[in-house]
């Protein structure tokens, strides 16, 4: 089984995340088509303050 087929049968499976991976996959899918599409990326660091 390949890495596609697998990500393609994610949403049907119900099982935690997996149908949000086959979504992102599905975005960043169309995302990569869009010649037009422009990708920031950032990344940031969160703190928790403990009390």
């Amino acid at each position: 089984m390949s890495v596609k087929d697998l990500v393609s049968k994610m949403p049907r499976s119900g099982v935690f995340g997996a149908g949000r991976i086959a979504k992102a996959a599905e975005i960043l899918k169309i995302m990569h088509k869009d010649r037009h599409c422009k990708v920031l990326f950032v990344l940031a660091r969160i703190r928790f303050l403990e009390t």
